[in-house]
């Protein structure tokens, strides 16, 4: 297993064919837990900055806009292929079913790409939206 050097998420392979080598296998730096931390800290932070000029009245518009998109075929697919791709197990607790399917970053709204979502159940999902 790899990692990807821009997100850290595990990927089968983060090289080109023609450049699979053992040599170049042996050169790549250690796993590093905190680089996919950093990415997503990275991400919520460009997206807290973006959020605090915003009027009551744009917020609101956004929120309408979101809670439509939910409700689409384009939400409903890409959550099924979310919720197929984890098994249906909650990625929170590794435990429970996972019923529900939580934006990590909201940076591609509407236009999400699938290791940006998780699946997850009711409990963990209400913990992801709870303030600490």
């Amino acid at each position: 297993m790899y990692q990807c050097i821009r997100c850290g998420s595990a990927t089968t392979s983060a090289l080109k064919q023609s450049e699979f080598s053992t040599d170049v296998l042996a050169s790549l730096e250690p796993w590093d837990d905190a680089l996919q931390k950093r990415y997503w800290d990275d991400l919520r932070e460009k997206e807290r900055i973006a959020r605090e000029g915003e009027t009551a009245e744009e917020l609101a518009a956004k929120r309408e806009k979101y809670h439509e998109y939910l409700k689409s075929s384009a939400w409903l697919h890409k959550r099924e292929l979310v919720l197929e791709r984890d098994n249906y197990v909650c990625q929170g607790c590794r435990d429970a079913r996972a019923t529900q399917v939580h934006h990590l970053t909201y940076a591609h709204i509407f236009n999400e790409l699938l290791f940006e979502l998780t699946s997850l159940c009711g409990d963990c999902h209400d913990r992801c939206h709870t303030e600490p």
